[in-house]
């Protein structure tokens, strides 16, 4: 059973590498948008439709990752109790 989930963990960690990296080509796709956009006063739909697949690739496998300790999801305040 220890192996099954080490194997479980090991694929989630995966999942949570996978999603940094798409994250930081999102960050840097929405950038490039943003200048060309706003700097040169001309836009590429090529860019945007990228925005859109990688914000649906990004969004279902970050979750499997977000409680094995490679992403912070920010839930540390609900899940302790205040007093």
């Amino acid at each position: 059973m220890l192996r099954i989930s080490a194997a479980i963990d090991r694929i989630n960690d995966g999942f949570g590498i996978v999603a940094k990296w798409l994250t930081l080509l999102l960050v840097l796709n929405v950038t490039f948008d943003v200048v060309t956009r706003y700097a040169f006063n001309f836009s590429i739909v090529a860019s945007q439709e990228m925005e859109r697949h990688g914000y649906s690739l990004i969004f279902p496998i970050n979750p499997t990752s977000t409680n094995s300790g490679t992403i912070s999801a920010g839930n540390e305040l609900v899940s302790r109790p205040v007093w």
